[in-house]
């Protein structure tokens, strides 16, 4: 209900013909006034030489272009959305195909030296740490490498140079590595010596690894001792 309304039914009915006149009469006077600021704007655009079909036109462009400036907001806000979930995925992508391709470098450098069964893959998980194992990806083409330090000083190396340094200068690695290279022919031969009477630790590293190779059972039972 318009106010002149409500205010009408305000009112005694025998004002209300009175208030109904007043209301004509502001309704006329406010109609004259729009009527004449359209033409005073009408006034001063012709004065300035605007065209107003030209205006029109124009004002019609604006609200076109508006709306479309609107809707390619909208439209960008959704493509970054997605841009971003795809960003997510392929860098959870790339990260498991990097850890899987320095598993495999690893593993298979680790295939050079007989590590105990029992705690091969805990020596897995330690070397992958101490290692440093990065993915690098240049002119060069894609490989796993090492991150190794020395006396201060950080060098590059490859997994399997860099594990080959570790064998060489870890006392864990004599605990854990039964012989230090494969023989490849599988062959076991005999001891070199009496073992007999000898703690785990006591024994020689050659010694430690002919007593695996010729009987394990009896090996792990020391190295438990």
């Amino acid at each position: 209900m318009k106010f002149q309304e409500r205010l009408r039914a305000l009112l005694p009915e025998d004002k209300q013909k009175d208030a109904d006149e007043i209301f004509e009469q502001m309704d006329s006077t406010f109609s004259r006034y729009d009527e004449d600021i359209k033409a005073m704007k009408d006034k001063l655009r012709a004065r300035d030489g605007v065209d107003m079909k030209e205006y029109e036109r124009l004002e019609s462009d604006n609200k076109s272009l508006t709306q479309q400036l609107a809707e390619l907001k909208t439209s960008h806000k959704k493509l970054e959305e997605s841009s971003k979930s795809v960003v997510e995925k392929l860098a959870g992508v790339t990260g498991q195909l990097h850890a899987s391709m320095k598993e495999k470098e690893l593993r298979a450098a680790m295939t050079e030296y007989r590590f105990d069964p029992e705690t091969q893959n805990e020596a897995f998980s330690l070397l992958a740490s101490q290692l440093a194992l990065s993915v690098v990806e240049d002119a060069a083409g894609t490989r796993v490498t090492a991150k190794v330090t020395k006396d201060g000083k950080e060098s590059e190396l490859t997994v399997k140079d860099a594990l080959k340094g570790w064998v060489d200068s870890s006392p864990l690695a004599k605990r854990i590595i039964i012989a230090g290279k494969t023989s490849g022919s599988g062959s076991q031969g005999s001891l070199s010596g009496s073992v007999q009477g000898k703690k785990w630790a006591e024994m020689s590293l050659k010694e430690q690894s002919e007593l695996y190779l010729k009987d394990p059972d009896k090996a792990k039972q020391l190295m438990k001792e």
